[in-house]
């Protein structure tokens, strides 16, 4: 039997409380956080998520959680970063946001440590609120019903082989009738949300075989990837001559 996913934000606080969220840091990466944000509505919370432009130069198009990279002029802390970003993104002013947790960090192989932090739209701002994206960064708003998470096999996972270690790749489709578009959540995103599914609902969606690299390994493999970029554009410049 499924767990209940209309248990209430008291209890999703609760089970935050009780963990200890893993703490990563190395100096080869740069720290970020994201915000898990959750709104009530219709009855059910929804998962906030983002399309990100088409004009970025990273990233372009992908589906992610408001967030983004620590900056020391502007954030006092990676708690600060998640809220500076999500209202930098979409609009929603720090006030109006409860904070109630996060979840374990992890490394991205983009050079990335992610802190995800749990926070809900306050209740009494919710009639009155109003989304104000920033098109440059972001070409649609996506709220993702809980229930919808629940359903079976909508995850999927894609290997992805390095060093003789088949890592997975998640992902799932959700279509979104206010956009009469279905999207794609795939690699951090997906990861964070089944994540999430797991410390808050013990909903494990991931098979047995699922691995997420670590940052020795993610340091192994960007090393090789430059190392056989260099060898590469060596090669092409000896054709040249």
């Amino acid at each position: 039997m499924k767990p209940d996913y209309n248990i209430s934000i008291r209890e999703i606080s609760s089970k935050l409380d009780k963990m200890n969220p893993l703490e990563l840091s190395h100096p080869e990466f740069k720290k970020s956080a994201v915000l898990i944000l959750l709104m009530e509505e219709k009855g059910e919370y929804k998962l906030i998520m983002t399309s990100r432009s088409k004009n970025l130069t990273k990233h372009r198009g992908e589906m992610s959680f408001p967030g983004g990279r620590f900056e020391k002029g502007k954030d006092k802390s990676l708690k600060d970063t998640a809220l500076r970003e999500n209202e930098e993104e979409i609009g929603i002013k720090r006030e109006y946001i409860q904070l109630i947790g996060r979840i374990h960090d992890f490394p991205t192989v983009t050079g990335y440590i992610i802190r995800p932090f749990v926070g809900i739209i306050k209740p009494k701002f919710i009639g009155s609120i109003d989304f104000d994206l920033n098109h440059g960064e972001v070409a649609a708003l996506v709220k993702i019903p809980l229930s919808y998470l629940f359903k079976d096999n909508i995850f999927m996972e894609r290997d992805f082989p390095q060093d003789n270690i088949n890592f997975k790749i998640l992902s799932f489709p959700f279509f979104d009738p206010n956009h009469d578009k279905e999207f794609i959540i795939w690699g951090a995103s997906a990861h964070i949300i089944t994540e999430f599914l797991k410390i808050i609902f013990g909903l494990e969606v991931r098979s047995k075989g699922y691995i997420r690299p670590t940052i020795p390994q993610i340091l192994k493999y960007k090393k090789s990837t430059l190392s056989s970029s260099k060898r590469r554009t060596k090669k092409r410049k000896s054709t040249k001559k």
